[in-house]
């Protein structure tokens, strides 16, 4: 059987980010990151925000991922 969700995906979103917020409050680095990861998953099926959730999830994920040490230096490039 194959179940398909047609919910709010912003409220699914918003849901996840508080449990990732949740716990990283709380120290679970692991459970905190899966959901940051979670949120950005889901940011891809909200289409009414002009890609605002998408943009939050992968600075979420980026900034998980660069406390984990896992960022290499990013040269900034300029704007042309």
């Amino acid at each position: 059987m194959c179940l398909s969700f047609t919910g709010d995906f912003q409220e699914v979103y918003r849901a996840r980010f508080e449990l990732a917020r949740y716990f990283q409050n709380s120290g679970d680095k692991w459970l905190s990151d899966h959901f940051f990861e979670t949120c950005l998953q889901t940011s891809g099926q909200v289409e009414t925000d002009g890609g605002k959730m998408q943009a939050e999830g992968f600075c979420n994920v980026a900034m998980a991922e660069e406390e984990n040490g896992k960022c290499k230096d990013i040269k900034h490039q300029p704007v042309k």
